[in-house]
């Protein structure tokens, strides 16, 4: 689901008024937070479809550099469960055009350069993933690229909440 802030009270509370806020201005430098929007995963036991890798960026209509997306389980994410997968150092690569997750195939006319073929060659990248326990938090840059695998468990339901936020030098475009 998308805007979940914007439809129950209590997530908004969350998003707005809880620890992440303040966690985001820290890391970002920013004088200034603000919520830019939210989202919640869930991948089903025996999904085989993986989250392509992208960078967050590319779906948004802002630009600048202090943005972030915090990523947050409300179920133990394992290896198995689809852990999210990050290209280290890939904030600096440049500005990719967005996908259908599921594929890498790019969006007709979408702003950008072609993504490189991660998914097909892992081996050639720097990636690195963390098995989470619920309230454990991620935080990556909004232009990291990163994906995640299907979940191959046969019974653990893998949720999660992503919200972000921008900070003093992020532009609608």
């Amino acid at each position: 689901d998308s805007g979940v802030a914007a439809k129950d009270m209590n997530f908004r509370a969350f998003a707005l008024l809880g620890e992440c806020p303040e966690i985001a201005a820290s890391l970002l430098q920013s004088e200034k937070i603000n919520f830019y929007d939210d989202q919640v995963f869930v991948k089903q036991p025996k999904t085989s479809e993986r989250t392509a890798y992208h960078q967050d960026s590319s779906y948004f209509h802002f630009e600048g550099d202090q943005a972030c997306t915090m990523w947050i389980p409300v179920d133990p994410v394992s290896f198995d469960s689809g852990t999210i997968r990050y290209v280290r150092g890939s904030h600096r690569w440049g500005f990719f055009k967005p996908n259908v997750f599921v594929s890498q195939m790019a969006f007709p006319g979408a702003d950008g350069d072609t993504l490189p073929d991660i998914d097909g060659n892992e081996a050639d990248y720097d990636i690195v993933s963390y098995e989470l326990e619920p309230g454990d938090m991620l935080v990556h840059h909004h232009l990291t690229v990163h994906g995640s695998a299907g979940n191959a468990t046969l019974r653990q339901t893998r949720r999660a909440a992503s919200l972000r936020y921008c900070g003093d030098d992020i532009r609608f475009k």
